[in-house]
């Protein structure tokens, strides 16, 4: 079984004058992610539309489906076109779900084996 994992982008406002570019960029991820949703490289999307702040967007599913649908051309030219178009643009990927239970549960226990909890 593959390890959990999810992408979450976070972002600021638009750029002024670039309004246009900014819902290009997130009407093309929505279309990206959509895709692998339907081929199950991706298990959820929920985007998060924050009013005075920006937003931030979780992609859930396969650790390793995930890295290689950020890992395509496809995926940098959308997360070029949105850094470009909106304020405080990131894109990361990391450990969910069972995974990360898992892994912190790792964590606790060698701090403990250290001497440090």
């Amino acid at each position: 079984m593959g390890m959990d994992g999810a992408v979450v982008y976070t972002w600021g406002v638009p750029r002024a004058g670039r309004e246009a570019a900014a819902l290009e960029a997130f009407a093309d991820s929505m279309t990206f992610w959509d895709k692998r949703i339907a081929d199950s490289a991706a298990t959820a999307s929920i985007p998060v539309i924050l009013p005075r702040s920006g937003g931030l967007w979780i992609i859930t599913g396969d650790l390793d489906r995930l890295r290689e649908a950020t890992d395509s051309d496809e995926h940098a030219r959308i997360t070029i076109k949105a850094s470009a178009a909106v304020e405080g643009f990131t894109a990361e990927i990391g450990l969910a779900g069972d995974t990360l239970q898992t892994r912190m549960g790792l964590y606790g226990k060698t701090l403990g084996e250290l001497g440090y909890l």
